[in-house]
């Protein structure tokens, strides 16, 4: 993929998920989001090939898709990150459906090569605050992603909402 590909890529991300947050203000819908990360790919990669990762992705992709509900969105967000939106849902539900989601990622066999391989993922999650920023969010889910990968990997952690950056909030346009 180009860098302009890219670029267009986040552009459309971005815009996706903007939308869903504006409709989730309009309904007056909880939404939820969340940041995820294949645990120790960079060690996948490098035993057992960038073409083998590739393919673990694809099947963890796959996951992902499957998991989703019409009210969902999920993005891959970097080179093994990935941006669920979870639409409909609130923090204690969307922290049972993450849940699932990691007990059955840590389930699937990720390459039919290599059958002894597990793969896990670690989860930060968020609650949408309405008057907060896409960036605001991410930084909190980011900062939960951060916690669960430091704590252990293979986790899900919940972000307080307690940070400085909420007491500057500024509003979504």
């Amino acid at each position: 993929m180009t860098h302009l590909q890219n670029c267009i890529t986040v552009v459309l991300q971005k815009k996706l998920i903007l939308a869903a947050h504006k409709k989730s203000i309009e309904n007056a819908d909880n939404l939820c989001l969340v940041m995820a990360d294949i645990d120790h790919f960079k060690n996948i990669n490098d035993s057992y090939g960038h073409d083998k990762g590739d393919t673990i992705l694809l099947n963890i992709s796959a996951a992902i898709r499957a998991f989703l509900t019409e009210n969902d969105i999920a993005v891959r967000w970097g080179g093994e990150e990935f941006l669920l939106l979870l639409g409909h849902t609130n923090q204690q539900q969307a922290f049972a459906k993450v849940e699932a989601l990691r007990q059955q990622i840590a389930a699937i066999k990720p390459h039919q090569d290599f059958p002894e391989l597990t793969v896990t993922m670690s989860f930060g999650l968020i609650e949408w605050q309405p008057l907060a920023s896409l960036e605001c969010m991410l930084q909190q889910a980011d900062a939960a992603l951060y916690k669960s990968k430091h704590s252990g990997r293979n986790k899900t952690t919940i972000a307080t909402g307690q940070s400085s950056v909420f007491n500057n909030i500024d509003a979504v346009s």
